[in-house]
């Protein structure tokens, strides 16, 4: 007997895709797609936001209207959109420190253990979609484990708690999706959260064109409110204020 490429599962349309996945299409646009060994991307089209986890946590991707967060084993990358202009700022979190600038500023600002300085020295950061490799990069896909996929729909589980919350468990992950939507992603306040072991981090855009994002790891935190840039190591603190200027917090 043929397997079925497609179920309907509760709420959700789940497929064994052409790409080796296994994909739960949800209400709001909402998409999780997880290979064979556990890694999970998150999709919403309509809002343009990503997220992504390997299968241990140690490596995270977060792509939203406000920003970019990409975590590895050895660094975390930022970069914040100027919601006026186009002053963007970009951080790195080493594990002995940071560094930051922006694009209006020739000069890289180091933070560690003996305070902040400046560099000439530029430090690249991702800029491409990445949270396709934090998915794809060493894990199972591709027409191959297509049948494999097929199988599998079968084990995915799903129930819906009194408070109409309706919820999917395939292999250890469970995907939860609250009646207005919220699955780590809000429609209504363009929200999303990447909360692991090895990092914290949220972004949100209100319809006013509000926003905010933050990362913490470690001694290490990162505070964006649309305007002002805080970057925190070890208990110093420096960053962009709201015209753009170098500060000390």
């Amino acid at each position: 007997m043929r397997i079925p490429a497609t179920l309907s599962i509760g709420k959700a349309i789940v497929t064994a895709t052409e790409h080796g996945t296994v994909l739960l299409q949800l209400p709001f646009d909402v998409a999780v797609e997880v290979t064979l060994d556990g890694s999970v991307r998150l999709t919403n089209r309509l809002l343009n936001v990503a997220v992504a986890f390997n299968v241990d946590c140690t490596k995270s991707a977060l792509l939203h209207s406000i920003g970019t967060i990409y975590q590895t084993d050895k660094a975390v990358e930022i970069k914040v959109k100027d919601l006026i202009g186009n002053n963007h700022k970009t951080v790195k979190m080493f594990p002995v420190g940071a560094c930051f600038t922006s694009a209006s500023n020739c000069l890289v600002y180091i933070i560690d253990e003996a305070g902040v300085r400046s560099t000439i020295n530029p430090f690249k950061i991702a800029s491409n979609d990445f949270s396709l490799d934090v998915f794809y990069v060493g894990y199972r896909h591709g027409t191959e484990c297509v049948k494999k996929c097929r199988e599998e729909l079968a084990d995915i589980k799903h129930w819906v708690t009194q408070c109409n919350t309706h919820s999917w468990k395939y292999k250890d992950i469970i995907i939860t999706q609250t009646v207005d939507g919220s699955t780590r992603v809000s429609p209504q306040w363009n929200a999303v959260s990447v909360v692991s072991p090895h990092i914290h981090s949220s972004a949100s855009l209100s319809a006013n064109r509000n926003g905010s994002l933050a990362v913490s790891r470690g001694s290490h935190s990162v505070d964006y409110d649309g305007k002002k840039l805080f970057v925190n190591y070890n208990k110093i603190a420096s960053g962009f204020d709201e015209s753009g200027q170098v500060a000390l917090y």
